[in-house]
């Protein structure tokens, strides 16, 4: 639990001193401030709200992921079959043709 600072009149007298004195203190703060109100906003609206909305648009895009992924790889195979059979057609190119070598002896 945290637990909070009570100025005593002590440390009030040291702090008016300081500020009548100017010794580069402006302003003393008590209490939470803008920061601890906006990570409490955070914490409990939009942190929240932005995993039900990720998990709401993950869901509806699904379908149209697979749909994206069997294409990917339909292309991805198509890609593969036709360097295999440049590979071949390269292949049977050359073993087809009789080299320098071969026709000089």
């Amino acid at each position: 639990m945290r637990q909070t600072y009570t100025p005593t009149s002590a440390t009030s007298q040291l702090y008016r001193s300081a500020l009548h004195n100017d010794l580069g203190i402006y302003h003393v703060q008590s209490g939470a401030g803008i920061g601890g109100f906006l990570k409490k906003m955070m914490a409990k609206y939009v942190i929240p709200l932005g995993k039900s909305a990720l998990q709401k648009g993950y869901e509806m895009a699904k379908p149209e992921l697979k749909k994206l992924a069997q294409k990917g790889i339909d292309a991805g195979s198509n890609y593969a079959v036709n360097q295999f059979n440049k590979g071949v057609d390269t292949l049977h190119r050359k073993v087809g043709t009789k080299r320098r070598k071969d026709t000089l002896s």
